[in-house]
């Protein structure tokens, strides 16, 4: 907490003043407050740089502030810097809780500069009520062979964003594909050898990161520490776009559906089909489960959704939790999450879990449970564990 008067935050260095090279910062998270008459400079990597750094990584799942009438500048390597930084890059996920008044500035690789930045680049998830946002830095200081990701919908430690960023800085915006395959000075491909604590990117064990890396071994060799962004699929919501809307009670982007005019044309509402029948052979594990559930006697309905026709192609339900979500850190209370050990989307959960604060707050993970396992099978439901949870917090 920061009142009347200035702090640095950030996981290598508060401040620096000097020389930091060839550092990594991975798998922390960082929150700041700052209150009335203050000012906070919050970075994944530094606070303040007025020195150099050069081959410096970030990849933080988690940099969260409030604030209160204050000044509040965050970016996901700095928060800022009157120095020089170069070959540097941050993947990170910035989320400001609570603004309150003006003066709170976000950028996805700083957010004040007034030093030089030189061949670097950013992935940074910027969220925040109404702060001035930047893709990689304001219009100050100088900004050289520097990129940010922006253009398309990621997936950043579980969490899913909408990068679609403006950017004065001269910095340039880039997507996934170009990101992959930047050539900057300093930079050079990392191993999968030399990849590590990745474990919360999807699919990526014993994957190479895919991005440039400027940190180096002793021997030379690039290495990456943490997790990276990757690619988001949707799923299928019929032909689905982004739509930005200016003005008006809810500004900003939502989704829009080619397929509801189709609807609206043919007077019914086009079904995105149920569990696949006849089950292929090879189908995922999780589809085998829904198909051993909804199209046998253990849960098959003539009006199921699922053991029929599926859900509308429109039907956004899926969404609903995703404001939720968002705000999923001011429960007060007593919450429990239960998941299947083997079932594909207990990420979600994990992930929910992560963001829910205080004592009152539980996951259990069922040991070999599927997701449909949860629905009917008796003797895998923890039914002494639901008991105890409801007469602790029922009271």
């Amino acid at each position: 907490m920061v009142q009347l008067r200035t702090a640095y935050l950030g996981a290598i260095a508060g401040r620096n003043d000097g020389v930091i090279y060839n550092c990594a910062a991975a798998g922390y998270s960082i929150t700041g407050n700052a209150y009335q008459g203050s000012v906070l400079y919050l970075g994944g990597f530094t606070g303040y740089n007025s020195g150099t750094i050069r081959s410096g990584s970030v990849s933080c799942p988690a940099i969260t502030a409030n604030s209160n009438y204050a000044r509040l500048y965050t970016g996901g390597f700095a928060g800022g810097s009157s120095g020089l930084i170069h070959q540097s890059y941050a993947m990170a996920a910035i989320e400001i809780l609570q603004l309150r008044g003006d003066g709170v500035v976000l950028g996805g690789f700083m957010a004040e500069n007034t030093g030089s930045v030189r061949n670097s680049y950013c992935a940074t998830a910027l969220t925040s009520p109404g702060a001035d946002t930047y893709g990689f830095a304001p219009a100050t200081g100088s900004i050289s062979s520097c990129y940010y990701l922006s253009g398309g919908t990621y997936r950043f430690v579980g969490q899913v964003h909408l990068y679609d960023y403006n950017d004065p800085s001269g910095a340039r915006a880039v997507n996934e594909s170009a990101l992959k395959k930047l050539s900057l000075s300093g930079f050079g491909a990392v191993r999968s050898g030399n990849t590590y604590h990745h474990s919360n990117t999807q699919n990526s064990t014993g994957v190479a990161y895919p991005y440039p890396g400027s940190i180096t071994t002793t021997g030379g060799s690039r290495i990456h520490y943490g997790d990276w962004v990757t690619h988001a699929d949707l799923g299928t919501l019929g032909m689905v776009y982004w739509e930005h809307e200016e003005g008006g009670s809810n500004p900003g982007y939502h989704f829009s559906y080619a397929q509801r005019t189709e609807d609206y044309r043919n007077g019914t509402y086009a079904l995105a089909g149920g569990v696949v029948d006849p089950l292929p052979e090879e189908a995922p594990s999780f589809v085998k489960d829904y198909y051993a559930y909804y199209k046998t006697p253990r849960g098959y309905h003539p009006r199921s959704l699922n053991s029929n026709n599926g859900w509308n192609v429109t039907s956004s339900l899926s969404f609903l939790n995703m404001p939720i979500l968002q705000y999923s850190s001011e429960i007060r209370s007593a919450v429990l999450l239960v998941h299947g050990e083997k079932t594909h989307s207990r990420y979600f959960s994990e992930t929910a879990y992560q963001k829910l604060r205080g004592s009152n707050k539980e996951l259990l993970i069922i040991p070999g449970a599927s997701h449909t396992d949860l629905y009917d099978q008796m003797d895998i439901i923890s039914f002494e564990k639901l008991n105890t949870f409801f007469t602790e917090y029922l009271k």
